[in-house]
């Protein structure tokens, strides 16, 4: 009898153990709306006691200052773009170039000079093309801006930028028979960078094939040797950045992202990655002696990649009883969901502006409710130089109003990227942009503000 009680008490234990496992360490993280429910009911039933009025789980405000370093050729053209939807959701101000490509200052260091006046006074995003200096970007942005960067494994990087660049034409590297352009490089790396010397191009402070993606970070390439600075620059960056997403999880790291930003499920939502392209070579694999030359001629990028793709995991390590990857693969069936309502619209639903069926996502413990419609799939396949279009426009509307700025800052030379004929009447008209008349010549990848029309307000 007395055995048969202690394995019912055993039993029941169990039983117990399992119970708060699952309600406490594979519970799925709140919503922010669920978590603010949770407050209030756990305020309501609470004795007024110091310990009982704090919350373990209120809901946090979303961030809204952030540092976005748009690494060359590691998906950050998708990332920014997620950047510049949620700034232009929430009316944030970003750090613009005076011209019309994705570079402020790059390949230099960004100066004054380069960036549009902030008609707020302050600003709340950067996320274009810079070389990263902490100097400057303190000077700019307020003291709680969240930084984040992200890199991507080195020789799919080389890969991509060779193709990008053209790089088998400008190197004129010949490919060995039964092998290919990439391992006929790094044969010999240094003969074929000698062999550029003689081209205008090498005034540049880079090199594309050797610690490219430490470069954007702020890496002096020409001291790629001396290992002891290579050490220095590497203790730094380690204490610059709140995250650094890598390109292979790239999922996983917009999740980890949306826990760090306090966003919502729907503000990390994308189509699919911009400017990504096939290539002979892109897939080609290459043998582990050619592995290692590569890894001895950019070791500052391989070093950055290692240590920064050990520190994603053991942060997402940390969230794992909140069942970090529950969450990843929920998001990953949104994004499935999206993609299938955002493609099977009607063709030339865009161009129409009539509106389509709607589709709505429910709410799960992951998300509340998403909309989805035909605005929203526009915004999800607006590149980068649309929504430049449409928050640069936007800010050179609010600049002109400030006559203390406008005083002292010549809006009439910046340039703004070009969309289609098609694409600005739409982008000008669903987000109702109140931006100054733009001249925009058919032989120009850029607008050009009409003079005629600056004195008018």
């Amino acid at each position: 009898m007395r055995v048969v009680r202690w394995r019912t008490a055993g039993v029941m234990t169990l039983l117990l153990v399992c119970f708060f496992m699952f309600k406490f360490v594979c519970r799925p993280v709140p919503t922010c709306h669920q978590e603010t429910r949770e407050h209030s009911e756990n305020q309501r039933h609470s004795t007024g006691r110091k310990e009982d009025r704090v919350s373990i789980g209120a809901c946090r405000a979303k961030v809204k200052n952030m540092v976005f370093l748009k690494v060359h050729k590691a998906a950050s053209t998708t990332v920014a773009s997620i950047f510049q939807r949620f700034g232009w959701k929430h009316n944030l101000t970003f750090v613009l170039p005076t011209h019309y490509r994705d570079y402020i200052g790059w390949p230099y260091y960004m100066k004054p000079q380069d960036i549009l006046p902030s008609p707020t006074g302050s600003y709340n995003v950067v996320c274009d093309h810079v070389v990263y200096d902490d100097r400057i970007l303190n000077t700019l942005m307020p003291d709680d801006t969240f930084s984040v960067a992200i890199l991507r494994e080195p020789l799919s990087h080389l890969k991509s930028v060779f193709h990008w660049w053209h790089l088998d034409q400008k190197y004129n590297v010949s490919s060995h028979t039964g092998s290919d352009v990439i391992t006929s490089f790094l044969d010999n790396p240094m003969f074929y960078e000698t062999r550029l010397s003689s081209n205008v191009e090498t005034l540049r402070p880079f090199i594309y094939t050797r610690n490219f993606q430490s470069y954007d970070f702020g890496f002096p390439v020409h001291l790629s040797d001396r290992e002891h600075f290579v050490q220095e620059f590497l203790a730094t960056v380690k204490t610059q950045f709140d995250l650094v997403m890598i390109v292979e999880y790239f999922d996983e790291s917009l999740v980890l992202l949306k826990r760090l930003l306090y966003w919502e499920l729907v503000d990390i939502l994308y189509l699919g990655l911009q400017r990504s392209r096939t290539y002979s070579y892109k897939t080609t694999k290459v043998s582990r002696e050619t592995v290692e030359k590569h890894r001895q001629w950019s070791k500052v990028d391989y070093n950055m990649y290692d240590y920064f793709n050990q520190s994603l995991w053991k942060m997402i390590q940390k969230e794992e009883q909140r069942s970090f990857y529950l969450e990843v693969r929920h998001f990953q069936n949104v994004l499935q969901e999206v993609k299938q309502y955002c493609s099977f619209l009607p063709k030339g639903y865009i161009q129409s502006l009539k509106p389509v069926p709607k589709k709505i996502i429910p709410a799960t413990d992951w998300n509340d409710v998403i909309n989805l419609d035909e605005l929203f799939c526009l915004e999800l396949r607006m590149g980068w130089d649309d929504w430049e279009y449409v928050i640069k426009s936007s800010h050179l509307g609010e600049l002109r109003k400030q006559t203390l700025i406008s005083s002292k800052f010549d809006i009439s030379f910046v340039q703004v990227p070009r969309p289609t004929n098609v694409m600005s009447r739409i982008l000008r008209q669903k987000f109702q942009v109140k931006g100054p008349k733009l001249i925009c010549e058919n032989s120009s990848t850029y607008c050009t503000l009409d003079k005629r029309a600056l004195n008018k307000v």
